[in-house]
């Protein structure tokens, strides 16, 4: 019951996020990424790269506005310790697309989500310089798995983003 909804459409291939787009229909925001060329914002017919600016300082940490467990609360309360981080509620996929566009820090999420809740924002972050680390493996997400419910992740703005 707000503007925060999107729509996200992504191509996997080898189990890795080739192509991937999110449209905010409200706003009429829309963040696309395709492998090897880079990540764009565009609004009204005009399209800028990303990401638009560097990480906030102090940092900023995104979490969902209705879906957080204490798991991702307690990581949270330790991060905002250690680096003086403020946190902001922020609905559905538009996550990855502040990371992307450098206006957010970090992303935690260690509850319930699914492949195709992240696989767009996976390739529109990576392309932005960012990226999405599974919390145990610490290595990429990987998608079309047997399973589709995602792993827990860590996504960053960029690749140097202390977690």
């Amino acid at each position: 019951r707000n503007d925060e909804f999107c729509i996200c459409l992504a191509l996997v291939r080898e189990g890795r996020p080739v192509a991937g787009f999110i449209m905010a229909p409200v706003t009429g925001d829309l963040w696309y990424a395709f492998e090897g060329k880079g990540s764009f914002h565009e609004k009204e017919g005009i399209a800028t790269r990303l990401p638009m600016q560097s990480p906030p300082s102090p940092p900023i940490v995104l979490v969902s506005r209705s879906h957080h467990n204490s798991a991702e609360k307690e990581w949270i309360a330790k991060y905002v310790a250690r680096t003086g981080s403020e946190v902001h509620s922020l609905g559905s996929a538009l996550k990855f697309c502040r990371l992307a566009e450098g206006r957010a820090t970090i992303y935690p999420k260690f509850g319930p989500i699914n492949e195709w809740d992240i696989a767009a924002g996976d390739i529109i972050l990576t392309e932005a310089g960012g990226e999405i680390i599974e919390k145990n493996s610490q290595q990429r997400p990987h998608y079309n798995k047997e399973s589709l419910v995602q792993p827990h992740f860590v996504a960053k703005s960029d690749k140097i983003s202390d977690f």
